[in-house]
């Protein structure tokens, strides 16, 4: 039996179990979203039920 290729199987498993637990564990430090609405909402998603979404208020324009 070769010991490298059973070795190299079981670090994939390793390697791809942590990616997993990552995006179960930590979605948040791995991609965060807007949830499909614009750069001017602040969206966070709580551990239970949908996402909440504010929009940001607007800047008073200065120009006067």
């Amino acid at each position: 039996m070769n010991w490298s290729y059973i070795a190299s199987i079981l670090l994939l498993i390793v390697f791809f179990g942590g990616l997993l637990f990552i995006f179960v564990m930590a979605p948040d430090r791995v991609g965060k979203t807007n949830n499909g609405f614009g750069p001017e909402w602040d969206c966070n998603g709580p551990p239970a039920g949908d996402p909440i979404c504010i929009k940001r208020a607007m800047k008073p324009d200065k120009s006067n």
